[in-house]
């Protein structure tokens, strides 16, 4: 799929929170920007659409939508992040993606409710002792899995827990500042 999300970083603010205050909240101390699918923090843009794309061809059917895509990108008027998804990848995606978008990690999300688990509930990170990178995202597959099972053993049966892996590129036309997403050696640990 190809969307496009609103920022937020060090200057967003999202129901009178900021990311200082999502960052203290949350226990997600190492977000520099918040990059995820999470409808309340990084909501759809308006005059963006999303297309998805069914089957084996994503990034030959990415190919040939992303044109419009980035054109609609300079038309919105306002800094967002055009981002291209692949929901519940069999295998490590991080070094298959599109040309012109960076990998930025992979996102845990509750598609009924609208959230991303790693961000919406990170608490619930901090708990389950998982990390996340500068974007508040895992960045690997192997670590995301772990995540899934993890929430599922520690929190059975509740449903803001549930998710599924959603691997994230952004374009490098719409990301204002390169942030690393760094492995999972080199990132922060939660509180």
């Amino acid at each position: 799929m190809i969307t496009g999300r609103e920022k937020f970083g060090p200057s967003g603010c999202r129901g009178g929170l900021s990311l200082e205050d999502f960052r203290s909240w949350s226990g997600l101390l190492q977000v520099e920007e918040l990059t995820s699918l999470d409808s309340f923090y990084n909501p759809s843009v308006e005059g963006i659409g999303e297309k998805s794309f069914e089957g084996g061809d994503f990034f030959g059917g990415l190919a040939k939508a992303l044109s419009e895509f980035i054109e609609q990108e300079f038309a919105v008027g306002q800094p967002f992040n055009l981002l291209a998804t692949v929901e519940e990848p069999k295998e490590e995606i991080k070094d298959k993606g599109p040309e012109e978008f960076e990998f930025l990690g992979y996102d845990v999300v509750n598609q009924q409710l609208g959230h991303s688990v790693l961000v919406h509930l990170g608490w619930l990170i901090a708990e389950a002792g998982t990390n996340v990178n500068a974007y508040g995202l895992l960045p690997d597959l192997a670590t995301a899995t772990q995540a899934v099972n993890d929430f599922k053993d520690h929190f059975p049966g509740m449903e803001t827990a549930e998710g599924v892996i959603v691997g994230i590129w952004r374009s490098v036309r719409s990301a204002d500042s390169h942030v690393d997403v760094g492995d999972a050696d080199a990132v922060l640990a939660t509180k």
